[in-house]
């Protein structure tokens, strides 16, 4: 019974590494909403191993494609709260000793978003998405 426990235990676990961390889902990834007419809220929760760094990156991506789907043209930053929780989870496999410590980073951002024209320091949201992710949104050939 121990042994299907450990192994039902593993499972999920690599399960849970396997899946995308790019995605509107339940624990894992992004999510958003509006406040006002061109005021969002951005959050990412990162997986066990994603970086602070790598959270980040995913929540302003997420802010530049929010921006886009919303008719607007570029954002800035009002808000940036990031955050890291830890746990410890008892382990009970005999090859482990002691519990298992997981952390994890998450931030959520306020934006505020415009139409062509912005003021200084703003982030042309697509500029920002075809510099970063050039093999997820192709730049149209210039003329």
């Amino acid at each position: 019974m121990k042994k299907l426990i450990c192994l039902l235990v593993l499972m999920m676990l690599v399960s849970g590494c396997a899946a995308s961390h790019y995605t509107k889902a339940g624990k894992f990834g992004y999510s958003d909403y509006k406040i006002s007419q061109n005021v969002f809220s951005v959050s990412f929760q990162g997986k066990n191993k994603t970086s602070a760094t790598d959270v980040e990156k995913m929540a302003l991506r997420r802010s530049a494609e929010v921006t886009l789907k919303n008719g607007f043209t570029h954002f800035i930053i009002l808000e940036n709260k990031p955050n890291q929780t830890t746990k410890l989870v008892p382990t009970m496999a005999k090859y482990f000793s002691g519990p298992l410590s997981i952390t994890r980073s998450n931030i959520t951002l306020r934006i505020k978003c415009f139409k062509d024209t912005s003021p200084a320091d703003t982030i042309n949201a697509n500029e920002f998405l075809t510099t970063n992710y050039p093999n997820d949104y192709n730049q149209k050939p210039s003329q």
